[in-house]
Order: C-alpha cells, then sequence, then structure tokens
C-alpha cells in the first residue's frame, strides 16, 4: 500500500467532516441496531403480555419483571433476525451516500469492477484468517489453563457468543451474520470511512486506522483483538483492488467459515477437517495477499478513476 507516488497536493486539507462522516457511520450502526433491538423488545413484550393476559401497562415495572426472563431469551432466539432487519436498513441507508460521494469525488471512492481472480483471492485469504484465528483461540485456551484472567475472558466471550447466535437457524445465520451484516459494515467501515480518511492521509494510514475503529467497535476485549486483523485487511484488499465488492465477499466468506460452518457442522470430526483445510489455507491467502498487492492498480479503470489515478494507486 506504498503510495509514496501520491502528490501531496492531490490530497485534501483535514475539515471536521473527516472527522463527522466516519462518527456519522459509525453512530448510523448504533442508531439502527438500538432503534431496531427496541422494536423487537416491545414487539416480543407485547406477544408475552397478551399470552399471559395483561392488559394494563399501568404497573410497568412489576410487568418487566414478571416478563424478565421470557423476553430477554425470546430476543436472543431472534438476535440474528433483529441482526438482519437493522443491517437492510443500514445498507439503504449508506449505499445512496456511498454513491453520492462517489459521484463527486470518483478518485477518492473508487467502484471498479471486480476480476474473479481478485473475488477468488479474497475467499482464500478469509479462508487462511479463519485458520490464523482459530490457531489464535486454541493458544489463548492453552494460555488460559494457567492464567485465570484470560479463562475468564474466554468465558465471557463463550457466553456473549452464544447469546447473540440466534436461535440457531441455519437459514438466519447464513442471511444474517454471513450476508447482511458483511456488506452493511463494509458500507460503512470501507466505503466511507476508509474513503474519507484517505482524502487527507496517506492510504496505509487509512487503511490502519479504519482496522482499528472497525475492531474497537465491537466493543469487546476478545473480539477487539482478533477482528484487528481481519479489519486491516479488508482495508488493504479495498485499496489494492479498488472495488468494495473484493472486501464484501471476503467479508462474507470470513463470517460464513466463522458462524455458518460451525452452526452446520458442529463439533466432530467434520468441523475437525475443515479447521485443517483453513490452516493450510493460511499460507495459500498469504500467497494470495501477496499477489493482489503486486497486481495493484493492474486492469481497466474506469475513466473517471483514471483522472485520479495518482492520488489512488496504493
Amino acid at each position: 500500500m506504498d503510495d509514496s507516488k501520491t502528490p501531496a497536493q492531490d490530497r485534501r486539507p483535514f475539515r471536521a467532516r473527516t472527522v463527522l462522516i466516519p462518527a456519522a457511520g459509525m453512530a448510523g450502526h448504533i442508531v439502527t441496531s438500538t432503534v431496531v433491538s427496541l422494536v423487537f423488545v416491545f414487539v416480543i413484550m407485547a406477544q408475552l403480555m397478551a399470552r399471559q393476559g395483561i392488559s394494563s401497562t399501568a404497573g410497568l415495572v412489576s410487568i418487566l419483571a414478571s416478563l424478565g426472563q421470557d423476553a430477554s431469551d425470546a430476543l436472543v432466539q431472534l438476535s440474528t433476525r433483529a441482526a438482519f432487519v437493522y443491517s437492510i436498513v443500514q445498507i439503504a441507508l449508506f449505499l445512496p451516500i456511498f454513491r453520492y460521494l462517489k459521484g463527486r469525488e470518483p478518485a477518492f471512492y473508487p467502484t471498479e469492477r471486480p476480476r474473479a481472480l481478485q473475488l477468488l483471492s479474497a475467499v482464500a485469504i478469509a479462508a487462511g484468517l479463519s485458520g490464523l484465528i482459530g490457531l489464535m483461540f486454541q493458544g489463548a485456551e492453552a494460555l488460559g489453563n494457567s492464567v485465570p484472567y484470560v479463562k475468564s475472558v474466554l468465558s465471557d466471550y463463550a457466553d456473549l457468543s452464544r447469546a447473540f447466535s440466534g436461535d440457531g437457524n441455519l437459514f438466519w445465520v447464513i442471511a444474517s451474520t454471513c450476508i447482511a451484516v458483511p456488506i452493511a459494515e463494509e458500507l460503512i467501515f470501507r466505503g466511507l470511512i476508509m474513503n474519507e480518511l484517505r482524502r487527507v492521509m496517506p492510504l496505509w494510514v487509512a487503511v490502519v486506522l479504519q482496522g482499528l475503529l472497525f475492531a474497537l467497535f465491537h466493543m469487546n476485549t476478545v473480539q477487539t483483538l482478533y477482528v484487528l486483523i481481519p479489519g486491516i485487511l479488508l482495508g488493504a484488499v479495498y485499496a489494492w483492488t479498488r472495488s468494495i465488492a473484493v472486501p464484501m465477499v471476503m467479508h462474507v466468506a470470513f463470517n460464513l467459515l466463522g458462524a455458518a460452518v460451525p452452526s452446520a457442522l458442529g463439533a466432530g470430526t467434520a468441523y475437525d477437517v475443515v479447521f485443517i483445510v483453513e490452516c493450510a489455507f493460511i499460507l495459500v491467502g498469504t500467497l494470495c495477499a501477496v499477489w493482489l498487492h503486486l497486481s495493484r492498480g493492474k486492469g481497466s479503470a474506469t475513466p473517471q478513476d483514471a483522472a485520479g489515478a495518482a492520488s489512488t494507486a496504493p
């Protein structure tokens, strides 16, 4: 991602929008997910109240106390469906914004058509990342046997993962966690945040910074640590290919391997074989990342992007 050839004058001065657009993207994610989740809570409460014959809301505190665990369990079961709904809302909200900014500054919001080898390389990188993170978890679990704090953190993360795994319905895991959520997050973090940052700073700094923001945004110690490398690589792949579709495919593949495959296979020999294959893809994915880096900027660019090639070439 060396952009040392980029003339300094092609970058824009730091402005309020440099902070406001990334902040608005993350705030939009929080607001939409919170509102949709609250709607699910109210719907669940209304259903439980009707089921239990509660018709008055005068004693709201006692109602909440009586419904508490049932409402919590129901919301957990529907968590993947809530995530699907708020991700669709986010896509509908942020895609027009991305297109608008692309129209105004195509050099800083590249959307080139992906090539088949780029997409296949992104999938290979995702598989390698899954294997790497699996090895990291195994190492952390081994460390947890002698370090109580590490064991406690991993246990809390396991509880959190189970709480947000929904009812185990594979359709909703794929539609939500593996498709809708990655597309929405790519629009926000790579499409809006990274591209806004690259307007005012060297590209490699923008890639690392957006990856750090992406990791911190998960607001969980374990997720923050293991999402950092994928977050940076997603930004790097976008920078190398100048196609937002490539990190989207990579993110979808990563979540499929991390959520749908374990849900479908469960613990056992089949999943062990998949994990071994993922570990083998650490080397394959590394080679694919090197290839994407070396082939950056090659291929056809749109006439609009050609005018800004000096400022966008990683």
